[in-house]
């Protein structure tokens, strides 16, 4: 019997001892050739470079969202702007401010700095500080409650008048009804104040250098 026993606690242990030679020599094999290994990533063709939505006539130079809006200002690469360019980037913008006026109005607004703007000629990434949209949602919900309230219109002009004298634009006057005329505040202020930027599209699209 114990024989028997030592038969077997031997033949496990060259079993054993064998496994091991086999998986010493297997390891040295792969650490010879792991040069010719190729992983998945190696073998994966390279994503092609996408750009952003720039339109179909590239006026912004590649550029979209907050990399354009500095650069618009002066604030980021130093980059020069067709007047068309700049013209077609005004559009955006008041597209971007009047599309978050509606929605605060309409109670489904949330902050955030980006939207797609889609005009007649192409899709754009515009971009917004989160200071500035912040400021103004909160002056567009006040107005949503007091359409007739010239000062929180005064207010709104401010803030656009300052965001358009950093990108170095024309101050918009007809952007917001701000004068106090009594034949106008009830029914002009609120309809200026949460147009829709389905209505502005067919006000200022149409230019054609737009």
């Amino acid at each position: 019997m114990e024989v028997l026993l030592l038969g077997s606690a031997l033949i496990s242990l060259m079993l054993l001892l064998w496994g091991l030679v086999q998986l010493n020599e297997r390891l040295q094999r792969l650490e010879a050739n792991k040069h010719l290994i190729k992983t998945p990533e190696a073998e994966a063709p390279k994503a092609p470079v996408t750009r952003p939505l720039p339109g179909a006539d590239d006026l912004f130079q590649g550029l979209d969202g907050q990399a354009l809006f500095e650069a618009m200002a002066g604030e980021g690469e130093a980059l020069e702007f067709t007047e068309d360019a700049r013209k077609r980037y005004e559009l955006i913008t008041r597209k971007h401010i009047l599309a978050m006026m509606d929605e605060v109005g309409q109670g489904q607004y949330t902050l955030s700095s980006g939207r797609t703007i889609r005009t007649l000629r192409g899709a754009y990434q515009s971009w917004l500080p989160e200071p500035v949209l912040s400021e103004l949602a909160a002056l567009a919900g006040q107005l949503a409650q007091a359409p007739s309230d010239a000062s929180i219109k005064a207010q709104l002009q401010a803030v656009i008048e300052a965001l358009y004298a950093r990108l170095s634009f024309e101050p918009p006057r007809a952007f917001l009804d701000t004068e106090d005329d009594p034949a106008t505040a009830s029914a002009g202020g609120a309809e200026a104040a949460t147009q829709s930027p389905q209505t502005e599209s067919s006000a200022t699209t149409d230019d054609p250098t737009r």
